[in-house]
């Protein structure tokens, strides 16, 4: 894994704080009128390495971010396991009543490091100074500038979050 340091240099999430409202609708835009309240309701921003699901709070932005090498599992390469080569093995130990033995070769070479599932970096909380009322709520990825937005009216000021993931140093 990289070190806390290179990690900082590479991601960039841009928070910024406007008054004035989105642009036309997108027609290649996902939008909610309401925060998330599940990871799955939440919208993606990444470069294929970096990435945060955001939620959209008012008065507490969430970001749950990630980075490709934080897995589960042990190190080493990500990549296909080649089960090919024991599959008809495995099938012949079955077919011959050699259940524990053709368990014991699945469990050894079938499964195991490569079947690792990511894990959060963590959760980046933000909150926001804000009392009262929102009104005119909006949360929106816009597919075709890659940005998550949150809009909203607080009394007088309309507020805009504007967020994404980089890796400048990607960057051909």
């Amino acid at each position: 894994m990289r070190g806390a340091g290179h990690l900082s240099t590479t991601i960039l999430l841009f928070l910024a704080a406007a008054t004035s409202a989105f642009g036309a609708d997108s027609l290649n835009a996902l939008w909610y009128q309401q925060p998330a309240e599940t990871w799955t309701e939440a919208l993606p921003i990444g470069n294929g390495r970096l990435g945060a699901m955001v939620y959209g709070g008012v008065v507490v932005e969430r970001l749950q971010l990630n980075e490709d090498t934080l897995y589960s599992g042990e190190p080493g390469p990500v990549g296909a396991v080649p089960i090919h080569q024991y599959v008809d093995h495995v099938f012949d130990l079955i077919q011959r009543g050699r259940y524990e033995e053709a368990n014991r070769l699945v469990n050894k070479k079938m499964l195991g490091r490569n079947h690792q599932t990511y894990t959060t970096m963590g959760n980046l909380r933000l909150r926001m100074a804000h009392r009262g009322g929102v009104t005119e709520y909006r949360r929106q990825l816009d597919l075709e500038k890659v940005l998550v937005c949150v809009m909203y009216r607080l009394g007088d000021v309309r507020y805009t979050r504007e967020m994404f993931a980089t890796a400048a140093d990607q960057v051909a």
